[in-house]
């Protein structure tokens, strides 16, 4: 892994302000070193003076649209996009210029204004960065552009939605005929959750057997969230399973060796 501390990075922007903004973005997520230039012609004096340059984030608009990718071809034409990998960054979002960007050989784009989730996420799947921080799966599998963050989002509140916590089990066990609505309301004059619901179950005159069948009807309702990537069609299966693989080693080696002893 590579170390946040020893990248390089390049801003190519012809706004100042955003220079500055970017580079206190780029410093508050951990990577110190970081060059800037307001045109094309001063970013290629830097790139031949200065070795550490590990990677380019660039303006697509310098001054106008087709000036950025005119300076990314430059680019490429000395170094692959291995060896200097470029994010091109605008405010830009329309298809075309998106389709422009990845055609002249970008490894990413970014939409201002940056998020900085999204660009840390763009450098650690270019750097195989160590994380900062414990990361939830779904974070991980956007990074890994195994999904995108819509997919992801339209994935999580589904899996909200159709959750067991939005599923009530003493109204379930009413439908079923395991509880009369009399008793529920003489029971329980105060709302209670399910577990408290299904421990108390006897009280309500169900059977142990009643009782099991809602618990697995409790468990049913609990989707994860790969479940509902697949069940989406936004993942196969077998992709899936390799990326948790990855991110199972990833949360291993994030945690301090004396740790994994005990």
């Amino acid at each position: 892994m590579t170390a946040r501390d020893e990248i390089g990075i390049l801003i190519v922007d012809p706004s100042e302000t955003y220079q500055r903004i970017l580079t206190a973005i780029l410093r508050k997520l951990g990577f110190p070193r970081v060059v800037r230039a307001s045109n094309p012609l001063k970013a290629q004096v830097l790139l031949e003076h200065d070795k550490s340059i590990n990677v380019v984030i660039c303006e697509l608009v310098i001054p106008e649209p087709a000036h950025g990718l005119n300076f990314v071809a430059q680019i490429r034409g000395k170094f692959s996009s291995d060896q200097l990998p470029i994010l091109m960054m605008t405010s830009l979002a329309e298809r075309q210029y998106v389709q422009q960007a990845i055609r002249s050989g970008v490894n990413g784009y970014l939409i201002k204004p940056i998020n900085p989730d999204h660009l840390e996420a763009h450098l650690w799947r270019l750097f195989d960065l160590p994380l900062r921080g414990p990361q939830k799966m779904g974070e991980f599998l956007v990074a890994e552009q195994i999904i995108s963050n819509e997919q992801r989002e339209l994935a999580l509140n589904f899996q909200k939605a159709y959750s067991s916590e939005n599923v009530d089990i003493s109204l379930i066990a009413l439908y079923l005929g395991f509880v009369k609505e009399h008793d529920l309301k003489e029971v329980f004059v105060d709302q209670m959750d399910d577990e408290a619901f299904l421990d108390h179950g006897g009280a309500l005159g169900m059977t142990p057997q009643q009782v099991a069948h809602l618990r697995k009807v409790k468990k049913r309702f609990h989707l994860r969230l790969g479940d509902v990537l697949v069940r989406l069609g936004f993942v196969d299966k077998e992709d899936l399973e390799n990326a948790l693989e990855r991110f199972r080693v990833r949360c291993i080696s994030m945690i301090p060796e004396e740790q994994k002893k005990t």
